[in-house]
This record gives structure tokens, sequence and C-alpha cells, in this order.
């Protein structure tokens, strides 16, 4: 008998190759029909809707939690996620804090 390891110890070790490295990040599925994928750390957006019910295409923001412009052209970071088209500006919900604008 070998005992509670077995003979000679084999049943301690993985017969199976062993994970040593971290997951890689998985792009993210923009709809149902998986036409459009974007990267990790960038947000789907929508960039042709029927008539702002259902969305039939999609296209990716760079920034993450970024949100689309009125524009559907460009997109503003999560934390200033009001655009203003005029300017070309993102704004704080507040209104207290301003950033440029990115091209999607």
């Amino acid at each position: 008998g070998g005992g509670e390891d077995g003979l000679c110890g084999i049943a301690t070790a993985a017969s199976y190759p062993i994970k040593t490295s971290p997951n890689p990040e998985v792009p993210m599925m923009c709809d149902s029909f998986a036409w459009t994928e974007c990267a990790a750390g960038s947000t789907c957006s929508c960039s042709w809707s029927f008539f702002g019910f259902f969305c039939l295409w999609h296209d990716c923001c760079p920034l993450e939690g970024g949100v689309t412009c009125d524009d559907l052209v460009h997109c503003c970071p999560a934390d200033a996620p009001v655009c203003d088209t005029q300017r070309g500006l993102c704004a704080s919900e507040d209104g207290s804090a301003t950033v440029e604008w990115t091209d999607k």
C-alpha cells in the first residue's frame, strides 16, 4: 500500500497543467448578435438607432464607463457625463468641472 498519499506520493501531484497567470481581459460584446465588440477598457455606444428606441449599430467609446454624446461621434468620461456640443466639452453633473470630449 501507499498510504493516504498513494503509491510514491503520486496522488498529491496534479495530473493536469496548473494555471500560473491571470486571465486575459475579455472584449465586451455590444449587442446580442455579437456584431460589434469593444476592447477591454472601452465602452459600447450606439452609433445608429431606430428612432431612439432600438440600437441597430454599435461602436466603441475608448473611455471606460464613457457616455455617448447626442452627435453620436464623441463621448465623455464617466466623471463628466454631460456633453456640451456647442463648446465640444464634457461637464460634471454639477457643472464644476469640464474636460474635452473624445472622438469615438
